[in-house]
């Protein structure tokens, strides 16, 4: 993980799954949920088609359980207004696909 990732580490465990196995190097990649709400909790502009594709992995497509995911993931952290932002025109998005 880059360091400016570090900072949007959930609080929670990934599920992790192994993505390459060779002789002398092994690759891990984290679960959508996991990604989905650093992509979430980032709130970057071009986060906003990964989150779109995420939300459909992981069938978390509701604005309440988002809002949900976030706060379980950062709980002693109050919910940055553009989050909320992203988390609506995801929504919104979503449903008019």
């Amino acid at each position: 993980m880059n360091d400016g990732a570090k900072a949007f580490v959930p609080a929670f465990e990934p599920l992790l799954s192994n993505v390459y196995e060779g002789e002398t190097l092994s690759v891990f990649g984290v679960d959508a949920k996991y990604l989905l709400v650093m992509k979430l909790n980032g709130s970057r502009l071009s986060d906003r088609h990964d989150i779109l594709l995420l939300m459909d992995l992981t069938g978390i497509v509701e604005r309440d359980d988002l809002l949900n995911l976030v706060e379980s993931a950062y709980p002693n952290c109050q919910i940055n207004v553009r989050v909320q932002y992203v988390i609506d025109e995801a929504v919104n998005n979503y449903r008019s696909r």
